[in-house]
């Protein structure tokens, strides 16, 4: 016996530490965008030591789960957060309160039925009298039925009375029922949605948190809906005619998340949370500068050949390029194969290599880099073969003197113009015109 009552024990402390625990959740802030919302759900939470699985009920339809972020303060940890939704059945029934909306419909049902009996005696009589008028004047069972001028008025003024009295009870019976009526259709509403017995959907955000001791943490669930927006609104204001316009910016804000936002701290935002957020990529473009140079001292340098040289019916001319100092291989240095003004070229990667392609034939070569003389060679591309030369530049032993700006000009309303004259090395002089702000005005 013992031992089955701590099985029982047992089974019910795991039923109750892996129950889900469904709390009711406040929104605290709010961040409205022109298309969607940001919501900042929050809710004290008593946690068990051990796993607990928390759900945040009654949330939108339109939660975006993979924007749901959880923050938890005290020593719980997060181990998942996800989005379902839950279908109830809304069933809530208090029979005192629907006996009584029962009972008074009831009284307000026989309450019609007897207006109607009324009615129906009052179109009788009506009835009735009208055919007692036609009957005066004529003959019955060959007996004539005649009155007297006094006696025909006097009954002539008693229809008139009587008709008009039962037409005025018949209209107040009208009202009378018409009032009945409405006072039944918001009753029976009313005993509807009491008796209502319903599916009802809603949102859930579940949350599984591992908890070292029992606390009470405050969670704050962040998450994005569509249903909610903003627009821009604008007042134009003025004074009097002397007086600058004024110009107020408002905006109207829509709901439709089915969540109360009464007294929540809320912000506008131009945003775009359903945007594409992924990190742009930028593609590099690589641009080789080439100037064209012609030479009339041309010598030949000897290259070596190897087989399997062509490509889609071109020769390949290829190799390395490095300093001729200290054999350090040359980056972006420019080669460019020549013959009859058509040109291919090329230039070196980080390791120095580069490869040409272009048709068979003879062709000067011409290689150039910043800071090193230009290097020539004449390039015979045959078929099935592919042209090989490693080459070494030779730094460039003239060097560029100091470049000195001068400049003369005045300063007006704020902007400087006048000439400035750049002496530059060989023998090379440069004249610009231009306007130069006036802090390098000398």
């Amino acid at each position: 016996m013992k031992k089955l009552v701590t099985f029982i024990f047992t089974i019910a402390l795991l039923s109750v530490t892996y129950a889900e625990n469904k709390v009711p959740s406040k929104v605290k802030e709010v961040t409205v965008y022109q298309s969607g919302a940001k919501l900042n759900s929050v809710a004290d939470v008593r946690l068990n030591a051990g796993t607990n699985d928390i759900v945040f009920e009654k949330m939108p339809l339109d939660v975006n789960a993979q924007s749901i972020q959880v923050k938890i303060k005290g020593s719980a940890k997060l181990l998942s957060a996800s989005f379902r939704t839950f279908s109830s059945e809304n069933n809530k029934i208090d029979n005192s309160q629907s006996r009584i909306l029962t009972d008074s419909i009831n009284y307000l049902t026989d309450a019609i039925s007897r207006t109607n009996v009324e009615y129906d005696l009052l179109n009788q009589e009506e009835q009735l009298l009208l055919e007692n008028q036609k009957k005066v004047g004529t003959t019955q069972n060959n007996t004539n039925i005649s009155l007297n001028l006094t006696d025909f008025k006097e009954l002539q003024n008693f229809c008139k009375i009587r008709l008009a009295e039962i037409k005025n009870r018949r209209l107040d019976l009208t009202f009378q029922q018409r009032k009945i009526q409405n006072m039944q259709n918001i009753l029976r509403q009313k005993l509807q949605k009491l008796n209502l017995n319903e599916t009802q959907t809603t949102g859930e955000i579940v949350l599984q948190i591992n908890s070292a001791v029992a606390q009470t943490c405050e969670i704050t669930c962040i998450y994005l809906i569509s249903n909610a927006s903003w627009t821009p609104l604008y007042d134009i204001r003025a004074e009097s005619t002397e007086k600058p316009l004024s110009l107020v910016s408002k905006a109207a804000i829509q709901n439709n998340s089915g969540m109360d936002w009464k007294n929540v701290k809320l912000h506008l935002s131009n945003a775009l949370p359903f945007a594409n957020n992924n990190r742009p990529i930028l593609n590099p473009k690589y641009i080789d500068f080439a100037n064209s140079y012609s030479y009339n001292d041309k010598k030949p340098e000897d290259v070596s050949y190897l087989s399997a040289g062509q490509t889609n019916g071109n020769c390949i001319f290829r190799g390395k390029i490095a300093d001729g100092k200290n054999e350090e291989a040359l980056i972006g240095v420019s080669i460019i194969l020549s013959q009859n003004g058509t040109q291919y070229g090329a230039t070196t990667d980080i390791d120095g290599n580069f490869s040409v392609s272009a048709p068979n034939g003879n062709y000067e070569a011409i290689v150039s880099y910043i800071g090193y003389e230009n290097e020539k060679r004449n390039i015979n591309l045959l078929v099935g073969q592919q042209a090989v030369a490693n080459i070494l530049l030779k730094e460039n032993s003239q060097v560029l003197s100091e470049v000195v700006v001068t400049g003369y000009g005045a300063v007006r309303n704020g902007v400087g113009s006048g000439n400035i004259s750049m002496n530059m090395s060989s023998d090379r002089s440069y004249t610009s015109s231009q306007k130069f702000p006036p802090s390098i005005l000398v």
